[in-house]
């Protein structure tokens, strides 16, 4: 989900009311076409300024996909690894997450 922060809570310290922000809502409180959510400020990044609201939608959810990926095959730092399709949004992310 991409969206602006509309109210923060007293402890919330990386965070600011009108910063867009985006994250991958957590699979017990999934939701993301609502016109509001709820989330805690860990999961939350911010939007970088060149990327549209619908390029950022795609962020989250492609780059935990990649981030597992490389879990469950333990990749180390310094170690080799071949990432196919490259120029598609989960290539371009994982590549991009490797280096």
């Amino acid at each position: 989900m991409v969206g602006e922060v509309i109210q923060v809570g007293k402890q919330v310290t990386k965070f600011k009311v009108g910063e867009r922000v985006y994250a991958r809502l957590p699979l017990d409180r999934i939701g993301a076409f609502a016109e509001k959510v709820m989330i805690e400020e860990s999961v939350l990044a911010k939007v970088p300024e060149y990327l549209t609201n619908e390029e950022a939608a795609t962020v989250p959810l492609t780059a935990l996909t990649a981030m597992q990926a490389f879990q469950l095959m333990d990749v180390k730092k310094g170690g080799r690894l071949f990432i196919s399709g490259g120029t598609g949004s989960f290539g371009a992310m994982a590549i991009s997450l490797a280096k």
